[in-house]
């Protein structure tokens, strides 16, 4: 049976037939097929737009997550760094599964309720016991005394603790990297960052076996003016240094008819700044709360020194000390309502807030050290002015640590410590401070940031 085809001219009237009857189909629905044009490219952009390069390989040998706080730029340097130290060590082609759920805070929520699912699937499951309310809130509380005695019934809150302090229960997650030393000795206490892993003898307590200059008075104290910069039992320790101040607009701070930089948080009161001021959530952002302790400090020193000055009816050193700290939490926390009347927003991250200042959305606000100086350094001109500054308040601001620390259960201990070691090491310390695109220094942009070892600070690493 032989088949008939049509000719090439009813082929062409009927395409004509159906472009015809297109049109109208066309005409009436053009709204609908423009939403929907919409849509598809709303889903279709990502891919399109997304970076050529990825820290992410196609294919890899191992894998290390790190939960972190840390802006893109620091992601991006240190995964390339130790990946590429890694391959040339080892010929192990390795993924950094970087997670960020958000500032300091998020991350500490984060850990306490998956751990707390976690700690729940071994109590009934391997363990067999009964979950409660007192179980749930005692696992990773410090403040859980434990009898003297081993050998004394333990309450189910005791033995609750102390299943959790003996077991290598995991999340999936190596290290904790980045953010404030409060929020490490939070995480420390909890029970969360350990020494060293149950399975392997990988953490910083053996990292210190193998580099014990490191962790010397003169090299990582254990506390510097008052700030902790490493646990004493090796729980997690800094990695570099930060400060706080004020990153500011000076185009912005003109066009409202303030002359002159700030140069103390008092200037973030100005009301000529009403809806000016950039500013974090304090719940949200531990870089913005540490701020706020700054301000309430400074104005304790200040009422301390003014009563030594002007004593009055008070007598006693301890007197002294005790009505200036009560006046100067009062004259804090009042400053802090005048700064924060003129806030424009309150962001649930402490990176927006250079980049709003940077733009000129916002005149002025609370800000790490690095984000300020790094929104600066971006927008410097040839002739090296720049429209953005940055002032640390003289008296209003102290110097912390970003620390990092092996998170309980950590899938990969031995990799993770082979990480602190590099953070802390040479090429770590180089990636900090090394400007960008020279020899052992960041590929893209300069991370400004100062590393906590004292020895790097030698005639070998002057610029």
């Amino acid at each position: 049976m032989t088949l008939a085809l049509p000719s090439r001219q009813a082929v062409q009237e009927g395409i004509v037939r159906l472009r015809t009857a297109a049109l109208p189909f066309a005409r009436r629905w053009r709204k609908e097929l423009l939403v929907a044009l919409a849509m598809l490219l709303t889903l279709v952009a990502p891919f399109l737009l997304r970076p050529a390069q990825s820290t992410a390989p196609s294919r890899y040998d191992r894998r290390l997550v790190i939960m972190t706080p840390h802006h893109d730029r620091i992601r991006d340097e240190f995964a390339r760094a130790f990946a590429a130290h890694w391959k040339k060590k080892t010929g192990e082609t390795l993924y950094i599964d970087w997670r960020v759920p958000g500032g300091t805070s998020d991350i500490a929520m984060f850990l306490k309720s998956e751990y707390a699912a976690a700690f729940q699937h071994y109590w009934t499951g391997k363990l067999g016991k009964s979950w409660s309310a007192d179980v749930a809130g005692a696992f990773h509380s410090n403040r859980i005394a434990m009898p003297v005695d081993a050998k004394a019934p333990r309450t189910p809150a005791q033995e609750a603790r102390e299943a959790f302090l003996a077991s290598d229960i995991g999340i999936g997650v190596d290290l904790f990297f980045g953010g404030g030393a409060y929020d490490y000795i939070q995480q420390a206490d909890a029970g969360v960052l350990v020494s060293g892993s149950g399975k392997t003898n990988a953490g910083l307590a053996m990292l210190r076996v193998r580099h014990p200059e490191w962790f010397s008075e003169q090299v990582i104290p254990e506390s510097v003016g008052g700030e902790p910069y490493r646990d004493k039992d090796f729980r997690w320790a800094g990695t570099c240094l930060s400060s706080f101040g004020i990153v500011f607009n000076r185009d912005v701070l003109r066009r409202l008819g303030v002359e002159k930089d700030p140069s103390q948080w008092e200037d973030l009161a100005d009301p000529r700044l009403m809806g000016q001021v950039a500013l974090a959530d304090p719940t949200k952002s531990g870089s913005v709360t540490k701020a706020f302790e700054m301000i309430i400090q400074q104005q304790m020193q200040r009422e301390i020194e003014h009563l030594k000055k002007n004593p009055g009816k008070i007598r006693s050193a301890a007197e002294t000390e005790m009505e200036g700290v009560k006046r100067g939490w009062e004259s804090g926390m009042k400053l802090i309502q005048r700064i924060t009347a003129n806030a424009r927003y309150f962001t649930d991250s402490s990176t927006k807030i250079p980049l709003e200042v940077a733009r000129g959305d916002a005149a002025a606000g609370m800000s790490i050290d690095f984000y300020g100086r790094s929104a600066e350094e971006e927008v410097r001109r040839p002739d090296g002015s720049s429209r953005v500054g940055f002032v640390t308040p003289v008296g209003g601001t102290s110097i912390g640590v970003d620390p990092i620390g092996l998170l309980r259960g950590a899938p990969e201990p031995e990799l993770a410590m082979a990480f602190m070691e590099f953070v802390l090491g040479d090429e770590g310390r180089k990636l900090w401070a090394y400007r960008a695109k020279v020899a052992g220094g960041p590929a893209r942009s300069a991370l400004r940031r100062q590393p906590v070892r004292m020895d790097f600070y030698s005639d070998n690493n002057l610029p």
